[in-house]
């Protein structure tokens, strides 16, 4: 018996955890049947015909799709044209989107059944009970079409995590992509738009299981660990013990976690130290307005939830941070003031979101009341609201777009902050930025990395800013993030300018002086990028000639000479 199990990534370098977790749980009890469980992955940019063909070369009886927001309609797809190709194969759909969607599914006549909620278990003792030709109708866990119409079944019981084998046991570029890991289930708030609210209890694996589990990753020289717990830190002693795991573990592999803002504690702060660059933490700010925090039963101790961001970004840790327009009682001024004061605190990333009404979530069932209209079509984004009008969020939609380009690439730091101290307030800048651009029509095509200078140079003409010291300003960036590429005409030197860098260059014996005899001259242009300027950047904007030394590979300023 041959079962397919497909998971339809959103980016090449993702992973699918969850097929790989029904393979490991299905042969830790039943490898010796006569049944062979076959993973394959894909992303959603792939061909679609592509996927199929590879599905249908395998000849399976079963094939079992994990269905998400990212993914829907190319899993509609693949599905419908695999019970066309192959009419008797059983097309079996779990995952979120399609427990809390199971009547619309079923009625589709190219899906049989549908696997409720976790997994593991149901799908173990389904596929032996299709082999041995017995009955599933009073199977737990599963949902199907009969000659009475739909049935569903009471769910299992939840899988005790440690009886989960670490599932990521095939040959995998462990290197180049991003693996993920689950220590508990479930979360103990309940947050009106998030599935994990639905089920308010939290399961752990024992860290015993953890500490071996993640031994096997890192010593496969992992990159990256995203933990998908949705609260790493709801209980601060076991988030501690893990950051000791952490620690314990040699290499560098870096552990990407979800935490609750509001209950980073010094204590836990202070358990970082020695690992802070092997730690990246998500945290979910959402909004600083009280009522819709209320609304949607989140914390509203704004002042806590932000200094625990502050404590995280002083300890050198990276930090992402996500903020979601759209949310009851968030009008476009207060979500102003929640960017503002979240962008104050310098999160290495920052995330504008945008609502989505996820089937299931208590804030979709209350959609109408709240006025909210939303895509009909995954993710489920919401168009408008009572308190924000579409072309509100279409502005927010734009200036997310533009914290992407420039402000999360780091490639812009320096100059985005002069831009900053001209206006009132981060916000007011990426609004007029926005503005300038859109009539740029800057939001309707493909922009190069040299276009986004551009489009700096001009916004800063369009302001009547200091023109010379923002061209240096962005040539300053421009060096210190590696200056890869073609570089920027519109940052480039005069001929008077290349000249005078030039001549520095030639001066084979200064160079190698400067760098203490440290590195040959070959080492030096490989690793090195010399750019020349006339105002002592990048903090003042005073005249003075000067050659700066940048480190390309590890992106910053080594070496100031006045001439």
């Amino acid at each position: 018996m041959r079962v397919v199990l497909v998971g339809i990534n959103a980016k090449y370098i993702h992973t699918n955890l969850a097929i790989r977790n029904l393979k490991a749980y299905f042969e830790k009890d039943y490898k010796e049947e006569d049944i062979k469980i076959n993973l394959l992955e894909a992303t959603i940019n792939d061909f679609l015909d592509d996927i199929l063909e590879r599905i249908v070369e395998f000849n399976p009886s079963v094939v079992g799709f994990s269905l998400y927001i990212w993914n829907f309609n190319q899993v509609l797809y693949l599905a419908e044209n695999l019970k066309k190709v192959l009419p008797e194969v059983m097309v079996i759909f779990g995952g979120p989107e399609a427990s809390y969607d199971i009547g619309g599914l079923l009625s589709r006549d190219y899906v049989d059944l549908i696997v409720i909620g976790e997994g593991e278990d149901t799908f173990s003792k389904l596929i032996i009970a299709l082999k041995k030709g017995e009955k599933i109708e009073e199977l737990r866990g599963i949902a199907f079409k009969d000659e009475k119409g739909i049935k569903i079944n009471i769910t299992q019981e939840n899988v005790d995590m440690n009886l989960i084998p670490m599932s990521y046991e095939e040959e995998l570029d462990f290197q180049n992509r991003i693996v993920y890991y689950e220590t508990s289930r479930g979360c103990p708030f309940i947050c009106t738009f998030c599935l994990s609210s639905l089920e308010k209890s939290v399961r752990v694996a024992d860290l015993k299981k953890v500490e071996e589990d993640l031994r096997i990753l890192a010593g496969k020289k992992t990159k990256i660990i995203k933990f998908v717990d949705r609260s790493f830190n709801y209980n601060i002693k076991r988030a501690i013990e893990i950051l000791d795991i952490f620690r314990r573990i040699e290499g560098d592999t870096v552990f990407h976690c979800e935490l609750n803002p509001e209950l980073v504690s010094q204590e836990f702060v202070d358990r970082l130290r020695g690992i802070e660059k092997r730690l990246h933490f998500e945290l979910g700010i959402q909004t600083t307005t009280p009522e819709a925090l209320k609304e949607i039963k989140r914390t509203k101790d704004v002042e806590k939830a932000l200094k625990g961001v502050k404590l995280l970004k002083e300890k050198g840790v990276p930090v992402h941070v996500d903020l979601i327009a759209g949310l009851p009682y968030d009008t476009f001024e207060s979500f102003k003031e929640a960017f503002n004061k979240v962008y104050h605190l310098k999160p290495d990333e920052l995330q504008l979101g945008f609502l989505k009404l996820l089937k299931g979530t208590a804030i979709r069932e209350r959609a109408q009341s709240y006025g909210i209209v939303f895509r009909s079509q995954p993710p489920y984004e919401i168009l408008y609201n009572k308190w924000m009008s579409y072309k509100e969020l279409t502005i927010l939609k734009g200036i997310a777009r533009l914290i992407d380009k420039f402000y999360n690439s780091h490639r812009f730091e320096n100059s985005l902050s002069y831009f900053e101290r001209n206006f009132d307030t981060p916000f007011d800048f990426y609004l007029q930025l926005y503005g300038f651009l859109k009539e740029e029509n800057f939001f309707f095509k493909e922009n190069s990395l040299e276009s986004l200078y551009e489009k700096l140079y001009f916004f800063a003409e369009n302001l009547n800013l200091n023109l010379p010291y923002i061209m240096e300003l962005l040539r300053y960036d421009y060096l210190l993030s590696g200056g890869k590429g073609k570089f920027p005409s519109i940052i480039d030197y005069n001929q008077e300018q290349k000249e005078i860098a030039k001549n520095f260059l030639k001066n084979k014996d200064r160079l190698i002086k400067i760098f203490e005899n440290r590195y040959t001259l070959q080492e030096i242009m490989k690793h090195t990028k010399i750019g020349y300027f006339t105002f002592d950047i990048p903090f003042l904007e005073k005249k003075e000639n000067m050659v700066l030394v940048f480190d390309a590979e590890g992106k910053k300023e080594i070496l100031k000479i006045y001439i």
